[in-house]
């Protein structure tokens, strides 16, 4: 009677831990940013950046609204988008995601998508890691973006 109870038991769980394990290593498709990767399984090291920062027009010094802002990191040389959002009307950004706790390469990169609306039309521009201040898991910046074509 044990050993049948045993055998029924050993069956159940190993049905299980086969479920679980091959299901999380399965590829999962992001839609939103059409990137595929592997879910990430219990005990994955993550950590919550915060990203705060401002953008402002290098010529006149006054806040820039609708710039997008991406905030990119890569482990292994190849630049993964993990929040995308946009400035408000004060120029400012303040989003968290989640990342791997200790990336090598961060950036954020800017982009005018709106035109000549809110201010003109401003250069994409991008900050690495050197020019943004790392304080722990707060991401911290102050953009300073070109005018396209500044009337001479």
């Amino acid at each position: 009677m044990k050993a049948k109870i045993r055998h029924i038991f050993q069956a159940v769980v190993g049905t299980v831990l086969a479920i679980l394990g091959f299901g999380g290593c399965s590829a999962i498709k992001d839609i939103y940013f059409d990137q595929t990767h592997t879910a990430p399984e219990y005990g994955v090291p993550h950590a919550t950046y915060h990203i705060t920062g401002s953008v402002i027009s290098e010529e006149s010094g006054l806040p820039i609204k609708g710039i997008v802002v991406r905030y990119r990191s890569s482990i292994d040389g190849s630049f993964n988008t993990k929040i995308e959002t946009t400035t408000d009307t004060e120029g400012k950004v303040s989003a968290s995601c989640q990342d791997w706790p200790d990336v090598e390469n961060v950036e954020i990169t800017f982009e005018d998508t709106d035109g000549e609306d809110n201010g003109g039309s401003f250069l994409p521009d991008t900050l690495s890691r050197n020019d943004l201040k790392i304080d722990q898991f707060t991401v911290s910046f102050e953009a300073k973006l070109k005018v396209l074509n500044p009337e001479l």
